[in-house]
């Protein structure tokens, strides 16, 4: 009987400690998730100078502050290049005028190893005019290195940011235009000679390259397009592509209920490989920068102007007709689409 006793005593005192342990993991719990979860806005733009929809991420450089572009705003409602410190006070150091400046910049900027930053603007309202890749100090100064024209090989409409090659050259993409009116991979020199390594003919090597590239610990780059391939669902490739300029399409893309358009960025894992996701919706608002206490200030748009992802990039709302469906095996399909890549030009985005 005082063995019994005992025993259950002690398994009495073992259901106390797992009883308490429970309770403070449900109290613990939520508060750790809250913390991890918890951002503060750092700054909301009010569509004056200090600009409107933010359309790219922000870059940390290496002052400390955070850089970034608006699409919209300014003076001239063309867009600036803005600084944001990590107390959440804005200096705006460009507004785009649309003249030799360019308008509209798309794409996240770049810091290289000058110490400048470097960025392209979506559009350009010289003669023929089709965007501008620039340079900017971190003061302000801001130098057009080239301006992309409509009639010319160069391409036009660059929507990614540029990246730096280990030979000190930028390498980017355009949207749209060059030879056959499907975009281009260039180099572009720091001061301002492109180079186009690549026109997209729009079959086999794709159409529409509209993410910015990455370079592989082997030297050459890798990117994707939204539309082209051999595959006739024109849902786009993943290619790599040499400084130099030859082009391998690595794979092509295939109709899948996540969707075929490539419009998010590669990015390199640790083990090496390249990883990626597709486009699901593109937020349009006039935005604000939060900090999250897990991660670096990111965009934070407003919800009422998020509109889905599209055939011609993140401003046109597939039809109803591509759906996904369910055919007789019950697996979930995608409705055929035309075997013609669009040639109609990409829609500007409205504020």
């Amino acid at each position: 009987m005082a063995a019994r006793a005992r025993m259950t005593q002690h398994v009495g005192r073992a259901l106390e400690v797992l009883a308490l342990m429970v309770v403070l993991f449900c109290v613990l719990t939520p508060s750790v998730a809250q913390a991890a979860a918890s951002y503060s806005v750092l700054y909301r733009f009010t569509r004056g100078a200090d600009g409107s929809q933010v359309v790219a991420p922000v870059i940390r450089a290496t002052d400390g502050n955070f850089y970034g572009t608006t699409f919209n705003g300014g003076a001239y409602d063309k867009g600036v290049v803005f600084k944001l410190t990590p107390a959440g006070n804005l200096t705006t150091l460009h507004t785009f005028t649309g003249g030799a400046d360019g308008h509209h910049p798309h794409a996240a900027l770049l810091q290289a190893a000058d110490g400048n930053f470097y960025g392209t603007t979506w559009s350009s309202t010289s003669s023929g005019g089709v965007g501008t890749a620039f340079r900017l100090t971190p003061d302000g100064t801001l130098t057009t290195l080239h301006t992309f024209m409509r009639n010319h090989d160069d391409g036009g409409q660059p929507q990614a940011a540029l990246i730096q090659g280990a030979d000190g050259n930028f390498y980017g993409t355009t949207a749209r235009y060059g030879p056959f009116g499907f975009g281009t991979v260039f180099k572009l020199t720091p001061s301002g000679t492109l180079t186009t390594l690549h026109a997209f003919a729009g079959g086999a090597d794709g159409a529409y390259p509209n993410s910015p590239l990455i370079r592989g610990t082997d030297g050459n780059f890798y990117g994707t397009t939204g539309h082209g391939g051999a595959s006739s669902e024109h849902t786009g490739t993943v290619f790599k592509i040499t400084p130099s300029g030859t082009l391998t399409t690595l794979q092509y893309s295939r109709q899948e209920p996540a969707g075929p358009i490539h419009t998010h960025p590669f990015f390199r894992a640790p083990t090496g490989t390249s990883m990626g996701r597709r486009a699901t919706a593109a937020p349009r608002a006039l935005g604000a920068v939060t900090a999250s206490s897990s991660s670096s200030p990111r965009v934070a748009p407003s919800p009422r102007c998020t509109r889905s992802m599209g055939r011609m990039g993140p401003f046109r709302k597939p039809p109803s007709s591509r759906l996904p469906t369910r055919n007789s095996t019950g697996r979930r399909v995608m409705a055929a689409r035309p075997t013609t890549v669009p040639s109609s030009p990409l829609p500007s985005p409205s504020p």
